[in-house]
């Protein structure tokens, strides 16, 4: 009898299916979290709103958000799968923020910022208005419930307010205070 011997196969061709599914699992893997990543970090929609003296704007988002932004005022606005995002540069707007299941809304005038945070269950919708000028920052509350991010809060960090409240923040000084306030005259600029 002859001695033959069959080659052995590379490791490779030996393993040829398995490498190739590992790989493909990868791929789909990484593909998702790409597309994970920009979904939360690619606005779905982006817009401006920038005002002369005594002239007013309006902006309804495509979930019916509002926002009026009075003379004198220059903000944006982002629009996430899972928040709505304003940058109050200057000046003052009113909001009317429309309940979108764990979407939280996020107004930022640069170290301070104004949280409506989504919840489970529908809730009306909130309305306030913000007003930043000469280092002075003043949230308005008319209807539902919010929380104000500020240095001048200490340890807590915010100050949460319902209808019927203001907190007026001196961002020099870093002090704030809350006041009591008729929910009408929220927005009485507009």
């Amino acid at each position: 009898m002859s001695d033959t011997r069959i080659a052995a196969k590379p490791f490779w061709r030996k393993h040829f299916l398995a490498i190739l599914l590992v790989g493909g699992v990868l791929c789909l893997g990484l593909a998702f979290t790409a597309s994970w990543v920009l979904r939360e970090s690619s606005p779905e929609y982006s817009a401006r709103l920038a005002t002369g003296a005594q002239q007013e704007r309006s902006l309804t988002l495509p979930d019916g958000t509002e926002i009026v932004a009075d003379g004198d005022t220059d903000l944006t606005v982002g629009l996430f799968p899972r928040r709505r995002d304003v940058n109050l540069i200057k000046g003052q707007a009113y909001f009317k923020v429309v309940y979108k299941y764990r979407v939280n809304t996020n107004v930022r005038m640069g170290m301070n910022e104004v949280n409506v945070l989504a919840s489970r269950l529908a809730t009306p919708d909130v309305i306030f208005d913000v007003d930043k000028r000469d280092g002075v920052l003043v949230v308005r509350v008319a209807q539902g419930e919010l929380r104000v991010r500020t240095q001048s809060a200490g340890p807590r960090e915010f100050v949460e307010l319902r209808a019927g409240q203001a907190v007026r923040v001196d961002i020099k000084k870093m002090q704030h205070e809350i006041t009591q306030i008729d929910p009408s005259t929220v927005g009485d600029w507009r």
